[in-house]
């Protein structure tokens, strides 16, 4: 679309202000759904395009060294592990 200014208009360097600008009538927002369901289930979004993109997250874990094998912070990781298996299995 060369027709499109993409230097005009309101810029958000946080998703969660350009997603309640968009509930307030204020434009359109990329958004990762799982970030805008609330608002899709309750009808405030719609999505307008039948489309999507494979999203590939990266999270790291980290932490001083000598904190790395303490085993509050291996059960803290674990929990992270087993919460992003399930969300993956739900998104899938």
């Amino acid at each position: 679309m060369s027709n499109v200014d993409s230097t005009h208009g309101v810029h958000f360097n946080h998703v969660s202000l350009a997603l309640t600008a968009a509930v307030e009538g204020q434009g359109v927002v990329l958004s990762i759904k799982a970030l805008a369901s609330d608002d899709i289930a309750a009808g405030r979004l719609v999505i307008p395009f039948d489309i999507g993109l494979p999203v590939e997250y990266a999270y790291y874990v980290i932490t001083l060294e000598e904190f790395a094998d303490q085993p509050r912070t291996a059960a803290f990781r674990d929990w992270l592990i087993e919460e992003a298996n399930l969300e993956e299995q739900f998104d899938g």
